[in-house]
């Protein structure tokens, strides 16, 4: 029986065994202002803006299908405003690859995955994000939202879709993916000085105060020290 069990297990990690294993291999494709890379196995397309409302890059898992034939695991980018998708977070519904608005329970969390493990993973991200956690009306699929905040121009929504309850199984690779994003234009903002930030976002569940965090390394052997304002300031200095 444990021998059974440990094969079990063999077998359910070693599709995400291989998919970190051959990260050097990964393709690369992008879209509006960004790039991506994932695990040849993912099948891309882009979603028209005719179709849905929005223009949307779609990377998914075509083995997997739910009883209505729709994909189970996937990943896709879209941009827009902040009025907009500020009003998709308070409805906890967001535009899907139909052109759908599902309304979806928001579920609360303690704090954003790591998006920079394993150590080979580095993301270098100059914008704010902020992060959601959904799960559907029966209870059967994930729904994450990561928004990378823009300073001059539309906003990129991220959107993962996966089994609930997958134990990481399939959203640490989409969180892989994520974690290589690149941004093109971000080096040119603020005549040609890169935007002053650095991936911060909110350690609150719901991000009522809109507090974001900031890393700044001063040593790198030296303690963190952490620095925290409840309620909210405005034009802190340190």
């Amino acid at each position: 029986m444990k021998r059974f069990v440990c094969l079990l297990l063999a077998l359910v990690l070693l599709p995400l065994t291989a998919a970190w294993a051959d990260l050097d291999d990964w393709e690369s494709t992008g879209d509006d202002g960004f790039s991506i890379r994932y695990p040849d196995y993912m099948a891309v397309y882009g979603v028209p803006e005719e179709e849905t409302g929005w223009n949307m890059l779609v990377l998914e898992d075509p083995d997997g299908r739910d009883e209505n034939g729709r994909p189970q695991i996937l990943l896709y980018v879209l941009r827009a405003d902040e009025a907009t998708w500020s009003n998709w977070k308070e409805m906890g519904s967001f535009p899907n690859i139909y052109g759908e608005y599902e309304p979806m329970q928001k579920l609360t969390v303690d704090e954003p995955p790591i998006l920079d493990e394993p150590e080979e993973l580095v993301m270098h991200v100059t914008m704010d994000m902020s992060y959601s956690l959904y799960q559907s009306m029966d209870g059967k699929w994930w729904q994450e939202v990561f928004i990378f905040d823009h300073p001059t121009a539309d906003d990129f929504v991220v959107i993962c879709h996966f089994p609930a309850n997958d134990g990481g199984w399939y959203s640490n690779v989409l969180h892989w993916m994520i974690a290589t994003m690149e941004f093109d234009d971000m080096d040119d903002i603020g005549n040609g000085a890169p935007y002053a930030g650095s991936c911060s976002f909110s350690l609150l569940a719901d991000n009522i105060y809109d507090n974001p965090y900031q890393e700044i390394i001063l040593d790198e052997e030296a303690e963190p020290m952490w620095l925290f304002a409840d309620p909210a300031v405005s034009s802190f200095v340190l």
